[in-house]
C-alpha cells in the first residue's frame, strides 16, 4: 500500500470518527465546527491508526494464512486486509516475476549506416540485398512456473533486377524486388525441477508468418528512411511487385529446454539448450531444430552483458543456420531495468540466398539495435 493511501485511509478515518461525535454531518448541508478536545481526539485516534496500519504493512505475508489475516480497528470494528499485498498468481506462468518489452531494429549497414558518413568507413556498408532491414516488439510475461510471449517482427529482403533492359528506371531510382516477411509468434513455457543451479522447461510455439510484396511496415520504413537521408548518403529505389500471390505459412511446435546457471570464476554465465519439432502448413512438412544460448556477466562489470547464441533448423524449406553475438548494457532506474544492445548475426536460410548477392558467400552479416525494458 502507498503512502498516499494510507494517508487517504487516516483521514477518511478521522472524519468518520468525528461525524460519529456529531461535529460534522456528512450527509447533510451542516458542519459543526470541532471543538479542540474534538480535535485532540481525532489526532489521537489518527495515531493508532496509523500505528496499527504501519505494523501490519510490516508484517510477513504469512499472517494473511493464519489468524492475524484481520485485524479489527476502533471504532465499531472496521476490518481491513492485507491479503491483497501478495502477488497475483495466473494459472499459466504462476507469481508474476516480472514483465519484460523489447523493441530491435536490424539493418545490412553497420549502425544503420551511419558510420558511412566518415571517410573510409563506406566500406563496411552492407549492399541493401539480402537481409537488409527489419524491426520488431515484443512483450514477455515472466512468472515463477513459466512464462509467455508475444512477439512480432518485419525483415525486409531485397534483390536488385535488371528491368526493362536497366537496373534502373526512368527517374534513376535502382529496381529492387523486396520480399517482406512478417512473423506473429507466441510461445508459453512451462518450468520444472527448478532448483538453484537451473531449471527445466517445456513449451509450445505457434508462429504466422507472411511472405508479400506489398509493403506493409518494413518496405515503407526502409523507403522513409532513405528518403530522409537523400541521394547522397542513400540509395533510392523502385520497388518492384514480383510475387503472384502472397505466401502464408503456420507454424505449430513443442519443445523441451534446460537452462543451467554456471558461476565460473569472476563470470555468471546463464546457458539454454532447447530443441523442439512440429509441423509447417506452407509444404505440410515435419520442421525440427536445436538451439543453445549463453549470457555472461562479469562481477565486476555489472554494466555490461554478452550474449551468444546459435541455431539450426531442418525441415521442408531445406536447412538453416542462424547465430549472433550481442552486448547489453544494463542499468536501473528506480525500479525499472533498462538494457540496450547491439549485436551482429548472420542467417542462411533459402530467401537469404535467393535474394543476397551473388558471390562466394552471401550471408552478409546483420547488425541488430534495440533496448529492453524490465518492470
Amino acid at each position: 500500500m502507498k503512502k498516499s493511501h494510507l494517508m487517504a485511509l487516516m483521514f477518511i478515518f478521522s472524519l468518520h470518527t468525528l461525524a460519529q461525535q456529531g461535529k460534522i454531518d456528512l450527509y447533510g448541508n451542516e458542519i459543526i465546527t470541532p471543538t479542540s478536545e474534538d480535535k485532540l481526539t481525532a489526532a489521537v485516534n489518527m495515531g493508532e491508526v496509523s500505528t496499527t496500519m504501519t505494523k501490519a504493512l510490516n508484517s510477513s505475508k504469512k499472517d494473511c494464512n493464519d489468524s492475524k489475516e484481520r485485524m479489527s480497528l476502533k471504532p465499531k470494528n472496521e476490518v481491513i486486509c492485507f491479503c491483497e499485498l501478495e502477488a497475483k498468481k495466473h494459472p499459466l506462468i504462476g507469481a508474476l516475476l516480472f514483465t519484460e518489452q523489447d523493441i530491435a531494429t536490424g539493418n545490412d549497414n553497420l549502425f544503420h549506416g551511419l558510420p558511412r558518413l566518415i571517410p573510409g568507413f563506406i566500406k563496411y556498408d552492407g549492399t541493401d540485398y539480402g537481409r537488409t532491414f527489419g524491426l520488431g516488439t515484443g512483450v514477455k510475461f515472466v512468472g515463477d512456473k513459466g512464462e509467455a510471449s508475444v512477439r512480432f517482427d518485419s525483415t525486409g529482403f531485397g534483390k536488385g533486377v535488371n528491368y526493362n533492359g536497366s537496373f534502373y528506371n526512368p527517374e534513376r531510382k535502382r529496381n529492387l524486388e523486396f520480399t517482406e516477411q512478417n512473423t506473429l509468434a507466441l510461445r508459453l513455457d512451462k518450468f520444472w525441477d527448478i532448483k538453484a543451479d537451473g531449471k527445466n522447461r517445456t513449451f509450445v510455439e505457434v508462429d504466422y508468418v507472411e511472405e508479400t510484396d506489398k509493403g506493409k511496415l518494413a518496405m515503407p520504413v526502409q523507403n522513409w528512411w532513405h528518403k530522409m537521408n537523400g541521394e547522397k548518403h542513400a540509395v533510392p529505389y523502385n520497388y518492384l511487385n514480383h510475387l503472384q500471390k502472397d505466401g502464408h505459412d503456420v507454424k505449430v511446435q513443442i519443445g523441451v529446454g534446460k537452462d543451467l546457471n554456471l558461476d565460473l570464476s569472476k563470470w555468471k554465465c546463464l546457458v539454454r539448450a532447447e530443441a523442439k519439432a512440429g509441423f509447417s502448413s506452407k509444404k505440410g512438412g515435419v520442421i525440427a531444430s536445436a538451439k543453445v544460448s549463453t549470457v555472461a556477466k562479469h562481477r565486476a562489470i555489472s554494466w555490461l552483458a554478452v550474449s551468444l547464441y546459435a541455431e539450426s533448423l531442418s525441415g521442408s524449406e531445406g536447412h538453416e543456420k542462424h547465430r549472433g553475438l550481442t552486448l547489453s548494457f544494463p542499468f536501473k532506474a528506480n525500479q525499472v531495468e533498462i538494457e540496450p544492445y547491439l549485436g551482429i548475426e548472420r542467417h542462411q536460410t533459402a530467401l537469404d540466398k535467393k535474394t543476397e548477392k551473388s558471390g562466394a558467400n552471401p550471408y552478409e552479416p546483420y547488425h541488430t539495435l534495440g533496448i529492453k525494458i524490465r518492470y
